[in-house]
């Protein structure tokens, strides 16, 4: 849910999507070695690289945001 309210906020947005990539890649991995569906990986595969696209879109002001938070 604050991946979903973070991608909604601009200033945040890069941010939200990069952690939403790790998650799915969790999901990728949860569908196919602990329950055993790989016909399921399609879902959290395509909103994991939805959630990259934005994430590289939005990568120079995620570094603006990751050097003010540095300060």
């Amino acid at each position: 849910m604050a991946g979903a309210i973070g991608l909604l906020i601009p200033r945040l947005s890069g941010l939200a999507s990069l952690g939403l990539v790790g998650l799915m890649i969790g999901a990728v991995a949860t569908q196919v070695f602990v329950l055993r569906a790989p016909a399921m990986v399609v879902t959290p595969a395509l909103l994991g690289v939805i959630a990259a696209l934005i994430a590289w879109g939005r990568w120079s002001q995620t570094k603006r945001l990751a050097a003010m938070v540095k300060r």
